[in-house]
């Protein structure tokens, strides 16, 4: 858990923001009046196949809510864990938990539920959120044939997560994993043999061509468009950058392993008997004919053939108290 101090603002305002990746409590502090929360769920893990393609699994759901708190009241914050990673052959992927925050007196202020696992040549169902805002997760790609399709991306302050792309079994080609704001990931491609590309950040062009990213239609802004309005990044989203360009999902393979993916973009599909690139953060892992990669925080893991499926990532909250 990180927090921000207690600051005073124009008018003698107070503020105090915490950040939180694993179940705990909070005392609402004696100055408070009301909360600003937000609340992301688990994501799915994919299905381990053997004989079809393993579904991807879907990327938790998120919500925000503004609600009264009372001073000295005890906030119960739960955080969904991801789905474990399959792996027994022939099963499906795991479900992510739900993400909450409940006051002791307010009741619950919101709360999100967790990405489906991957089934048989169907990705799962991303979860979805209670509050004032709403966003979410992206479901996980399914496909034909003997390979895996990609982890949806989780739901965001940018919007629904993106799908994961599905997999091409006559090519041996897995589907990239969604990117957050509605990056989709692309499919296995039928005509080159590549990857699909993963998802960009809000609503790209999934890429599926080897060798060559699939950049967003636009990078990161230093700004979340949210219920209390500009919503600097680092409050939302409160932790450095993964490997690659922002918003740009990882290059799908062309008879190797996908490439991961930026912060918040899908990892690639691989191409043959090789992994799927990993998720960057909120975005959901390629699919993979081996055993699967790790994915971001509230994505989906990727399904696999012949491989322990990708993982779904654990939710997240943050609550921010104003007096």
């Amino acid at each position: 858990m990180g927090r921000t101090a207690p600051t005073t603002a124009s008018g003698g305002k107070q503020s105090a923001l915490y950040h939180y990746f694993a179940s705990s409590t909070l005392t609402v502090p004696s100055w408070a009046s009301a909360a600003y929360v937000g609340v992301l769920g688990g994501g799915g893990s994919g299905r381990r196949e053997s004989s079809g393609a393993g579904g991807g699994g879907g990327g938790g759901g998120y919500a925000e809510a503004v609600a009264t708190v009372v001073p000295g009241e005890t906030l119960t914050i739960t955080v969904g864990a991801g789905g474990a990673a399959q792996t027994s052959a022939g099963t499906n992927g795991n479900a992510g938990g739900t993400t909450s925050v409940s006051g002791s007196t307010s009741g619950t202020l919101a709360s999100a539920t967790g990405g489906s696992g991957g089934a048989q040549n169907a990705g799962g169902a991303g979860g979805t959120g209670t509050g004032d805002f709403t966003a979410s997760g992206g479901a996980g790609g399914g496909g034909s044939g003997n390979t895996g399709g990609g982890g949806g991306a989780a739901g965001t302050a940018f919007g629904a997560g993106g799908t994961g792309g599905d997999g091409d079994g006559s090519t041996v080609s897995a589907g990239g994993g969604g990117g957050i704001g509605g990056g989709n990931g692309g499919d296995g491609n039928v005509t080159s043999g590549a990857g699909g590309g993963g998802g960009g950040f809000q609503g790209s062009t999934a890429n599926q061509t080897a060798g060559v990213s699939s950049l967003g239609a636009q990078g990161f802004g230093s700004t979340a468009q949210n219920i209390l309005g500009d919503i600097p990044l680092t409050h939302v989203i409160p932790f450095g950058e993964a490997s690659g360009e922002p918003g740009c999902g990882g290059t799908g393979g062309a008879a190797g392993a996908g490439a991961a993916g930026g912060f918040g973009g899908g990892g690639g599909g691989c191409d043959g008997a090789f992994a799927g690139g990993a998720g960057g953060m909120f975005g959901g892992s390629g699919g993979s004919n081996a055993t699967g990669p790790s994915t971001g925080i509230g994505g989906g893991g990727g399904g696999s053939f012949l491989g322990n499926s990708g993982a779904g990532g654990d939710g997240y909250v943050f609550v921010q108290f104003f007096g």
